[in-house]
């Protein structure tokens, strides 16, 4: 029995677990690690915040998928990883060995700006919506201008706070930084712009204060 460990519920070990639940493969013992039995899906974020979609429509049952793909689910966070004997240590003190592993716990946001210990991050998802449940959206400022900036700028501006987006490119929000056509940046320019949306350009932040 070979035994693979996934560390992670991001969106590529929910496809990987998609795909064992409609297509196992015998001979494998699979195992998801993360700290969230549910979490929330990424996508539908900007969604949830705007009032489009309750918080259990965005919800991924993580362990419920386990189960459909007949894979372990184990709750926790992998502290450390022994290569050589091919064991991860877990927060708890448990361990769990494996044959083969495999990385996706997601992204976490950048937090070296000065004063970032001043603001609220947006990833992890949860802990995000929980904060901003718990906060009046008055002025609000978004720093970084690309896709996820300006959906999460459009979905408060729906819920009618005030909102800047700072970007330190010269490019129209949700544009990529390499791209050569405009038409996408130019398309959710305009959507951000018809939502009240205050766009600082070529004005990246260097600190927060506050």
């Amino acid at each position: 029995m070979r035994r693979i460990l996934l560390v992670g519920a991001g969106h590529a070990h929910l496809a990987v677990l998609r795909s064992f639940a409609t297509m196992p493969v015998y001979g494998v013992r699979l195992t998801l690690v993360t700290p969230l039995a549910k979490q929330v899906y990424s996508g539908m974020l900007p969604g949830v915040i705007a009032g489009h979609y309750r918080l259990d429509d965005a919800q991924v049952d993580n362990e419920a998928l386990c189960g459909r793909a007949f894979a372990e689910f184990s709750r926790g966070r992998v502290t450390r990883l022994d290569l050589q004997a091919r064991r991860a240590q877990l927060e708890d003190g448990s361990a769990l060995e494996y044959d083969a592993v495999s990385l996706n716990p997601g992204s976490l946001v950048e937090d070296s700006l000065p004063g970032a210990q001043r603001t609220l991050a947006v990833k992890p998802l949860d802990a995000f919506l929980g904060a901003l449940d718990e906060r009046k959206l008055g002025r609000v400022a978004i720093v970084g201008a690309g896709a996820a900036g300006a959906e999460l700028a459009m979905a408060l501006a729906y819920r009618d706070a005030a909102v800047t987006l700072y970007s330190d490119r010269p490019t129209p929000p949700g544009a990529a930084a390499d791209s050569r056509s405009s038409t996408a940046g130019e398309l959710v320019s305009g959507y951000v712009n018809a939502t009240g949306v205050s766009v600082s350009a070529a004005s990246g932040a260097t600190s927060t204060t506050g």
